[in-house]
This record gives C-alpha cells, sequence and structure tokens, in this order.
C-alpha cells in the first residue's frame, strides 16, 4: 500500500488517529491519499502506516547521521529491520547475507545495492513487499558514497514502478530497479523545484522589519506540514500568533491547510 508523504507527515505529528477507517471517515483519515473520486475496498492498517512511517524516519535518519551505520554487524542490522517490522533473524541467516554483499566489492555502487536488495529478496518466505530489501541497499549505497547528501533515492517512485519490481527476475529486475532509482532521482528534482520556487516568495513578501513573516515560510520549508503549535516553538511566538501568520501565508498562496477540519488544522506548502 502506498501512503503520501504528507499523510505520513500528519500521523508524524499525531493528527490521525487511527487509520482502520472506513466509508466517509477515510478521507478524514488520509487527506491526502484519498480524493473524492477514490474508492477503498479495504482500509490501510494501522501496522502499514506505522511501518512506512518508520521506514521514513530510518531513511531521513541516514541521510542525516553520518555515524549510523545499520550494516556495521548483525546487531545493528538486526535491530534496524527490528524497527520496520521485520521477523526475527538467526545469526546464521545474516552471515550469509552479509557474506553475499561483502563478496559484491566490484562495479558501480549502484549495481552493488540493486544485487544487495535483489539478494535479500531472493531469501525464502521473504516478502517482496517488505521495504527491508530495499533499505539494506540504502545502507550500502550510503556507506559507498559518504559524500552524498542523502541516501540511495528508490522509495518515492511510484507504486507502479514498485509493482513492476516485483513481476521481474534477473536482469530484467535489475533494470527496473534502476529505472526505479531513476523515477525517485526525478521525482526529488521536481520536489526541490517545488521548494526553490516557494523559497524565491520570500522576496515577494511585503513584511515590516518587526514581521516574523519571512521566519515563519522559513519553517515551513523545512517541514512537510506544520501546525499552529509547532511553527509557535520553531519560531518561538505564541500559537496564536503564528495561527495569524500561517493565514497570512495561505490568503498569498503560499501554503494551504491539507487536513479539511475546522481544528487541530495543519499546513503545507502549496
Amino acid at each position: 500500500m502506498w501512503i503520501h508523504p504528507r499523510d505520513l507527515a500528519l500521523r508524524d505529528s499525531a493528527l490521525t488517529g487511527s487509520y482502520a477507517a472506513a466509508g466517509d471517515r477515510l478521507q478524514s483519515a488520509l487527506p491526502s491519499t484519498v480524493g473524492k473520486e477514490s474508492e477503498f475496498q479495504v482500509p490501510p492498517s494501522d501496522v502499514i502506516v506505522n511501518n512506512a512511517l518508520q521506514l521514513a524516519r530510518l531513511w531521513r535518519r541516514i541521510a542525516e547521521l553520518r555515524r549510523w551505520r545499520p550494516l556495521a554487524d548483525s546487531d545493528s542490522l538486526r535491530e534496524a529491520l527490528r524497527s520496520l517490522g521485520h521477523a526475527p533473524l538467526e545469526n546464521a541467516e545474516i552471515a550469509d547475507w552479509f557474506g553475499i554483499i561483502r563478496a559484491l566489492d566490484r562495479g558501480p555502487v549502484l549495481i552493488r545495492a540493486g544485487r544487495a536488495a535483489r539478494d535479500w529478496l531472493n531469501r525464502p518466505g521473504v516478502d517482496p513487499y517488505h521495504p527491508a530489501g530495499y533499505f539494506v541497499a540504502a545502507c550500502l549505497w550510503r556507506e559507498e558514497t559518504a559524500r552524498a547528501p542523502i541516501p540511495l533515492p528508490f522509495w518515492s517512485a511510484s507504486e507502479l514502478d514498485h509493482h513492476r519490481l516485483t513481476l521481474r527476475f534477473g536482469l530484467d529486475w535489475m533494470a527496473q530497479f534502476l529505472e526505479c532509482v531513476t523515477a525517485a532521482a526525478t521525482t526529488g528534482l521536481r520536489e526541490l523545484a517545488r521548494l526553490l520556487e516557494a523559497e524565491k516568495k520570500r522576496m515577494d513578501i511585503h513584511a515590516t522589519a518587526r514581521s516574523r513573516l519571512p521566519d515563519a515560510l522559513d519553517a515551513v520549508l523545512r517541514v512537510p506540514v506544520v501546525t499552529a503549535d509547532s511553527l509557535a516553538q520553531s519560531i518561538r511566538v505564541t500559537p496564536r500568533a503564528a495561527l495569524g501568520l500561517l493565514g497570512q501565508l495561505a490568503a498569498t498562496g503560499v501554503v494551504r491547510e491539507v487536513t479539511g477540519r475546522a481544528s487541530w488544522r495543519a499546513y503545507a506548502l502549496i
């Protein structure tokens, strides 16, 4: 089940309750994933959403903490996988996989990362939809590209790209894996362009010397969603003042309210 990043951000901010919603409640539970014309026969479970959120947190941790190395040893890998909801692994299983990936010491690192994911997924009884295989590939990529600012771009590829990957084998699998990386990188570039465009609007904001509006926009640029409380803490103003600033940003077309609620509202860049 593909979950919109904005919905994960709302969940992370405790702005949504249980996702086991049905019928007309699903729109309020998942405002970004569910459109007016969308229909779900089975709502996504809390387990899936929580695992997706944890994956996003670990992905960010790889990018930000250079010293965190999930592939340093068996215990580190086991702990990272446990936090992703992965079933416990025996020491022998981990040792066998480490032996495989450590033998991949030649060739482009992107190909090696793909092979690491493929070898993980080829183990007996592995769920091809579980993110663990691609997470360990990102860990390998990170180890080999210490100067890169981000981990392996992969997970933001479309659901269709990932579905196609589960249907491929051998060289076709690797080709589709690279297609996913390409699609994810393209998505990342579009998102970067959107953020840069929003940043330019800072110059168009007519604010007095004492106005916190530019600071509010800077804060919004740094997170997927923002609330009056989180903005207040970020720029050190009162929640009431933060709500007023968000109203001004919404009036200028910089942000929009994304929950559709009258209270406990959240905002995101347009």
